[in-house]
């Protein structure tokens, strides 16, 4: 088997060689097209070589700087964060003292609202967080201190800070000192008001205050106990000595009359009896006052009449008088018993000291009357007088011991204890003693005692 081979194109005319040369002659100038083509490309390609070889400088140095400005900031990050460390330690410490003092602190916007408080703050004013942000008007509080709104504000006006000592309702004391809050740049931009407990301050300063008082008072009072203490001295020395003197003098009398075997011997012994009484009398009365003053003043539980009581004393007491004298004296009690308990001697002793001073200080022949009524619970003996009466000044002091009102005089005999008896007698019967007294007019002493029985009163003839 034979293969055909394809030579060489056979150029068979001249028309074929021209058509030959007419594509040769495109292909060339398409080849020279291309290269011219391939030559602008190249020199593109050059420039673009430049410009990205340019680029490329310009990118490395654009990284340097990136890296250096990545290194600052990673400094300032490295600053920034120690600095948000010192910060955020700050807060932490400021959290822990507002949380530890014992002082109240609160911070007040410009609005004169809760910005933030402290512990103690939060239990003088109420707080709870929802109150954060609400203004102080809002807020209610402990203390007594109605113009803590109207003081704020003055410290926001006037950027100057006060104090004040207050109050609270459960009797603790602060000090309350206002100031206005401040920026770092100086600016006015808020208050803070803190109350720094002083209770213990405040009540040494008042324990003090009242030693002072009570100081002073028992000084008064021992100036004013030697001074009657003085007075009595006086007193008892011219009262002891006077019935001593007449003792004396009556002794010598009968000591003249028996060596003569004259004179009324029977006179002088009544005088004498007489004086021997009123000094026993008298020491029987220093002994009731230092008895009273020592506890040991005994008072006998019995029941008794008082009205019966009275009106025998009364009886009695007319006997030891002038004629004149004792038609003065007149009683008004009841006709069915007052019943009471007590010591009728003591009660006895009381009627006795208030007939002998409503006389003493009576004029001659001047009504003298005891009147004994009830009420529903108490038996009540007035005794009335139209004497010299007592000055208003003098009668919260007319039952202390050794008192003499100062229009008694020096005539008027006695140590001044015995309305002073009187008192102590009648409060130790569970009764209390009262007076009226008009000085130039008369005096009424009036003895409650406590009521076993009601009873009717009626008019009894003196």
């Amino acid at each position: 088997m034979t293969r055909d081979v394809a030579g060489p194109p056979t150029l068979h005319s001249t028309d074929d060689m021209q058509r030959l040369q007419e594509q040769l002659a495109l292909t060339l100038n398409e080849h020279s097209t291309m290269v011219s083509a391939l030559s602008i490309s190249n020199e593109e390609l050059l420039a673009s070589n430049e410009e990205l070889r340019a680029t490329t400088e310009e990118l490395e140095t654009n990284k340097e700087e990136l890296q250096s400005v990545n290194e600052e900031l990673r400094t300032v990050n490295d600053q920034l964060s120690e600095r948000i460390g010192e910060i955020s330690a700050a807060n932490d410490d400021l959290g822990n003292l507002m949380t530890a003092t014992a002082i109240a602190t609160l911070f007040l916007d410009r609005s004169l609202r809760v910005k933030r408080y402290t512990p103690h703050a939060q239990t003088l004013f109420n707080l709870i967080p929802a109150d954060e942000g609400r203004p102080l008007a809002h807020i209610s509080h402990q203390l007594d201190y109605a113009d803590v709104r109207a003081d704020a504000a003055a410290v926001l006006a006037n950027g100057q800070a006060l104090e004040r000592e207050i109050g609270s309702h459960a009797g603790q004391y602060y000090l309350a000192r206002l100031a206005p809050y401040r920026t770092g740049n100086d600016q006015i931009d808020g208050v803070v008001l803190t109350f720094v407990d002083i209770s213990e301050r405040k009540h040494a300063e008042e324990e003090l205050a009242r030693a002072y008082t009570a100081e002073q008072a028992a000084r008064i009072a021992a100036e004013k106990a030697l001074q009657t203490r003085d007075q009595f001295l006086s007193i008892a020395s011219h009262e002891l000595r006077t019935p001593m003197t007449a003792l004396v003098g009556y002794a010598q009398l009968l000591q003249k009359a028996l060596l003569r075997g004259s004179g009324d011997l029977t006179k002088m012994i009544e005088r004498v009896v007489r004086q021997t009484k009123r000094l026993d009398a008298l020491i029987d009365q220093l002994l009731d006052v230092s008895r009273l003053q020592r506890g040991q003043f005994v008072i006998e539980r019995n029941t008794i009449d008082i009205a019966a009581l009275g009106a025998q004393v009364v009886a009695d007491f007319r006997d030891t008088l002038p004629r004149d004298a004792a038609a003065a004296v007149t009683v008004v009690g009841p006709a069915a018993p007052l019943l009471v308990t007590g010591d009728a001697a003591r009660l006895e002793q009381v009627l006795y000291n208030l007939l002998s001073n409503a006389v003493k200080y009576s004029p001659l022949g001047k009504m003298i009357q005891v009147q004994m009524t009830q009420t529903a619970t108490e038996a009540v003996v007035e005794v009335v007088d139209q004497g010299i009466g007592i000055p208003t000044s003098s009668q919260n002091q007319l039952f202390a011991p050794f008192f003499r009102a100062p229009n008694v005089g020096t005539q008027a005999s006695g140590f001044g204890v015995g309305l002073y008896i009187v008192r102590e007698i009648v409060e130790r019967h569970g009764g209390r003693i009262d007076v009226e007294s008009t000085e130039g007019v008369g005096s009424t002493f009036r003895v409650h005692l406590p009521l076993l029985e009601p009873t009717a009163c009626i008019v009894v003839e003196g």
